[in-house]
């Protein structure tokens, strides 16, 4: 299910209404996910997907 994958999930100001972040073991098992569930949903009229090649910084608080 889309819960078991998902890490994320935002309602946004713009363009988007949401962003979903999602983990997936390859393109294969995205696409499945896209396919199957994320496209079905009630509501969905569009997907955009963008995909992460690699983490250049991670920064978990703020200096206050």
């Amino acid at each position: 299910m889309v819960r078991d994958k998902l890490t994320l999930c935002k309602i946004m100001a713009g363009q988007s209404d949401y962003i979903l972040r999602v983990v997936c073991r390859d393109l294969e098992d995205f696409e499945r996910l896209h396919r199957r569930l994320i496209a079905r949903l009630p509501g969905v009229s569009q997907v955009h997907s963008n995909m992460s090649i690699r983490t250049v910084k991670v920064r978990t608080g703020l200096p206050l």
